[in-house]
């Protein structure tokens, strides 16, 4: 080989490398965003839902809170006062 095809083929090595490592770089950083992207869908999916099943317990404790206080209204006082006593309570009165 002579010198100048020496040159030629140091050149063309050189570009064929930095063309290739530039389109190695856009495919690395293509699929890095769209992962995250897929991932962030994920995670805010996966939030969602615990919400939803957060919402359900709060709603079902409120339920649970309010037919207990309908159930304590509709009773005699002086049941109330019965259920409610301790054993503390209840010797003080006797």
């Amino acid at each position: 080989m002579t010198e100048k095809n020496q040159k030629f083929s140091r050149k063309l090595a050189i570009g064929l490398f930095a063309i290739l490592s530039c389109l190695i770089s856009l495919i690395g950083l293509f699929s890095y965003f769209s992962l995250a992207e897929t991932a962030r869908q994920r995670t805010a999916e996966q939030l969602h839902s615990i919400a939803s099943l957060k919402r359900g317990q709060i709603e079902a404790w409120i339920s649970e809170r309010m037919n207990d206080a309908r159930l304590q209204a509709g009773r005699p006082p002086h049941f109330r006062r019965l259920t409610n006593s301790s054993r503390y309570d209840l010797a003080e009165e006797v």
